[in-house]
């Protein structure tokens, strides 16, 4: 519902004055409580990455106001043990930082001044529409590589989105703010890192963001959010699907077909344009996933195929209408093949 200018004065908003005009840079902000991993006595510890040609700040640490103050000068909340005993929540943190943008200005907008801070009503929505754009295209691959990354066997990483928010700085120094918070609980297994281990981890995750499908990306996230186990195990199915058929075509066939076959030179011609019409019929992702395992994922097993053909059956089951239920067992096989498959993406 669109308020009226009316509705908008009784908020108390007032319009600007003829003449008048707000200059703000932006920048967006994402916090995640990390689950599975343990910091040894890491408060704080800043990287500055690009992924998709994008500039991005990441912190990882125990202390979020710590975190929040070397990222954009201030601190998150005033009382921070208070603050994590209200949402039950606890370190380690990542925190994701877009922008800053470009200096840019509004006029004739509503606005007002609370705790400090300058209130606008639907402002700025270029900058703010523009860092939206480049946190959906780039987040998914940075969360997807890190929880590859920082989950092993024994151990999975997840990434819980606490708080989200767009916060501006206008050029008299003061804060433009939008926030959304929401918190959730669980329970795992930790791992410790040190702080030589943390650093490989997020330069090898920086890598990685750039080297997954972005599509594939995109549902390995949801499926991390999700907590129903059906549509979390089909997100991380369609994960693997995804990524095998695009892994799939970037195959050299002809090649790697004179590789494994020697045809008499008297037929050579012939035989490969056999297997070569063989190949381009192969659309069953069963056959795909097998192809890929022999040509470019060096660390897929056969057990790996076994394990692959019985989660495509779970998929057919359910998608053929057959009463299925999915255990969380079942999720965690799926998205441990998925992360594995994501991790090997070319």
């Amino acid at each position: 519902m669109i308020l009226t200018n009316l509705g908008i004065e009784k908020m108390g908003f007032k319009r600007l004055e003829e003449g008048e005009r707000i200059e703000a840079i932006f920048r967006s902000i994402h916090i995640y409580k990390i689950s599975g991993v343990k910091l040894d006595g890491l408060k704080s510890l800043l990287f500055h990455l690009t992924v998709y040609e994008s500039p991005v700040q990441l912190s990882v640490g125990s202390d979020l106001n710590a975190m929040c103050r070397e990222l954009v000068g201030e601190d998150f909340v005033d009382n921070l043990d208070e603050w994590e005993r209200n949402k039950r929540s606890s370190p380690p943190y990542l925190v994701i930082m877009f922008g800053p943008t470009k200096n840019c200005s509004a006029v004739n907008c509503y606005h007002q001044r609370k705790d400090g801070i300058l209130l606008t009503y639907n402002s700025f929505e270029q900058a703010k529409s523009g860092l939206k754009d480049i946190s959906s295209k780039v987040l998914p691959s940075i969360l997807t590589s890190l929880a590859c990354e920082f989950s092993d066997p024994e151990h999975r990483a997840d990434f819980e989105p606490i708080a989200n928010f767009i916060s501006g700085i206008t050029s008299e120094g003061e804060k433009i703010e939008d926030i959304c918070v929401d918190i959730s609980a669980s329970v795992t297994i930790q791992t410790s890192l040190c702080e030589k281990n943390l650093r490989e981890k997020i330069e090898r995750s920086a890598k990685l963001a750039e080297r997954i499908i972005p599509r594939a990306a995109e549902l390995f996230e949801l499926g991390m959010q999700e907590t129903d186990h059906l549509k979390a195990f089909l997100f991380f199915y369609l994960t693997i699907e995804i990524s095998t058929h695009r892994n799939f075509k970037s195959i050299e066939h002809t090649a790697r077909l004179e590789s494994f076959i020697q045809p008499e030179p008297r037929i050579a011609e012939s035989s490969l344009a056999l297997f070569k019409i063989r190949n381009e019929y192969m659309k069953n992702i069963q056959d795909r996933f097998i192809w890929c395992a022999i040509n470019i994922w060096d660390e897929i097993t056969d057990s790996d195929v076994e394990e692959f053909k019985a989660l495509k059956k779970i998929r057919d089951d359910v998608g053929h209408g057959a009463r299925v239920s999915i255990s969380r067992e079942d999720v965690e096989r799926v998205r441990t093949l998925a992360k594995r498959i994501c991790q090997m993406s070319i």
